[in-house]
């Protein structure tokens, strides 16, 4: 563009004023500068154009053909400017992109809530979801950059983030089935009704084999799969059993209403949930995050699963926001 043909927004709007006022006086004193230097600007807004604005000799001032037509065009043009500083504004305000993970227990519960929350935060926000094994990958390849997740087995690596509930570890059998009070009912149900875990790709899967072993129950079959629909879904439609988490459960869907809920015999063992990073993110994006969660997570999700679900409430602790920094062990005992 050429340096002569570059329009100067502040005479455009001094013009604008004066077109309005028709008095140079009168523009001025609504503007806060002296009538010579409206008339100043006047003067070189028309040079910059090659065409006389307002009729000479005249009072209250006239506009000529191209001060009407340039007082229709500049006025589109000064919206235009405002608008350009709304934008501005607007970006300011809102994290310019996030790359979210979702566990695949988060991304069938609480996520389409947090997802709606932060598309009103975030500029280019990109989801990716799975489960825990493949996405704690995500995490530590810097594919991502922030995970919602359990801890995989083992994983005590150093991170940022904070604890959002904590959940237990209960079991799942078809609806109707004979009551599971004692470890000896247990114990006989489980041996002789199918197994249907999760697949190697899930952390649960580890902790599950373990709360099993610990409390020596015998698996004469099972069923590996990769999603708490097809879980919770085979426990139903082959009368098998599992041990599953409230937010997996959630996820199930449909056949949430085909299944009853049991506490482990003699056993209380319970799955903590984070919000993580790899590194400490600025002030601003974890201020985003922590809204969303809020409105999520303790406000509409907590909200429906009391409503619709009570007794899978009680199974699940949803904490208050708060900090926590450095190295987090799993939320599932080593020692069993």
């Amino acid at each position: 563009m050429e340096k002569d043909k570059i329009l100067s927004l502040v005479q455009l709007h001094i013009f604008l004023v004066t077109a309005q006022e028709r008095y140079l006086k009168q523009a001025a004193k609504i503007l806060g500068i002296s009538s010579s230097a409206v008339s100043q600007n006047l003067k070189a807004l028309e040079q910059t154009l090659k065409t006389q604005l307002f009729e000479r000799d005249t009072r209250p001032l006239v506009l000529t053909a191209s001060g009407r037509r340039l007082a229709e065009l500049g006025s589109y043009l000064m919206e235009q400017n405002e608008r350009l500083f709304r934008k501005m504004e607007d970006q300011r305000e809102r994290v310019s992109s996030l790359r979210l993970g979702l566990g695949e227990s988060a991304a069938g519960s609480f996520g389409p809530w947090l997802i709606a929350a932060l598309e009103k935060e975030v500029e280019d926000l990109e989801v990716a979801s799975g489960l825990t094994k493949p996405m704690v990958k995500l995490l530590n390849d810097d594919r991502i950059d922030v995970l919602f997740s359990p801890l995989a087995p083992g994983e005590l690596e150093d991170f940022y983030g904070w604890a959002l509930l904590e959940e237990d570890y209960i079991l799942v059998a078809r609806r109707g089935t004979e009551s599971i009070n004692t470890l000896d009912d247990l114990k006989r149900f489980t041996a002789s009704h199918p197994l249907i875990e999760y697949n190697q790709e899930s952390s649960d899967r580890v902790q599950v084999r373990r709360i099993i072993r610990s409390l020596n129950l015998e698996v004469s079959e099972q069923v590996s799969v990769s999603t708490s629909y097809l879980l919770v879904g085979l426990v139903s439609q082959l009368n098998g059993w599992s041990i599953i988490t409230p937010t997996n459960l959630w996820s199930s869907g449909f056949f949430l209403a085909d299944v009853s809920l049991y506490k482990l015999p003699g056993m209380d063992i319970k799955r903590t949930y984070w919000v993580r990073w790899q590194k400490e993110p600025s002030e601003f994006v974890k201020a985003c995050v922590k809204r969303c969660v809020e409105q999520a997570l303790t406000g509409a999700f907590s909200d429906l699963v009391r409503s619709r679900t009570p007794e899978l409430s009680r199974f699940m602790k949803i904490y208050p926001i708060q900090n926590l920094h450095g190295k987090c062990a799993s939320g599932i005992n080593e020692s069993y």
